[in-house]
């Protein structure tokens, strides 16, 4: 497991990144984030590939090919396009590079207080989304993701495949 696996005894003494999911705002916790870029520092390398491997965008950055997910349609939304987080995910003992496209960053502070949703709250990716927040980040509220459960373990196996046939 790596260091941004483990677990966090008080989650409001890390920082998190806010970023927007068309209407909602959700917050992903910065040791997760590598790096956050604007859309014209990605080149895209490959499109998506539906069939028959089902593999995921490859988009390179600073001279690293990372496998490209978008946030809005892995929780079951449009697509969004305001920023890139790069990040380093743990995978089978490695580390995978991803790229998740996101909405318009909003703020690097403290992760709000937050409280527990109920089980399967939402119908894609339940772990994922098991806290929200009020105030603080976003007027209103909003989401604080998981990241360890933001991809299945066959999105994480074809992204590794994705990353080997890129260009």
């Amino acid at each position: 497991m790596s260091a941004a696996a483990a677990s966090v005894t008080d989650p409001t003494s890390e920082l998190a990144v806010a970023c927007r999911l068309h209407q909602l705002v959700v917050a992903i916790p910065a040791r997760w984030v590598s790096r956050l870029v604007l859309p014209h520092e990605v080149r895209n390398l490959r499109e998506p590939v539906d069939e028959p491997a089902g593999l995921p965008a490859v988009v390179e950055c600073a001279g690293v090919a990372h496998a490209a997910w978008d946030l809005g349609l892995l929780l079951g939304e449009p697509e969004v396009s305001g920023a890139w987080f790069l990040m380093r995910i743990p995978h089978r003992g490695k580390i995978l590079a991803l790229a998740l496209r996101t909405g318009e960053c909003l703020a690097v502070a403290a992760t709000p207080k937050a409280f527990e949703l109920p089980p399967r709250a939402f119908e894609r990716r339940p772990l994922a989304i098991g806290r929200a927040f009020t105030g603080q980040l976003a007027r209103g509220g909003g989401l604080i993701l998981d990241v360890s459960h933001l991809w299945t373990e066959a999105e994480l196996d074809a992204s590794v495949r994705a990353l080997k046939v890129a260009p």
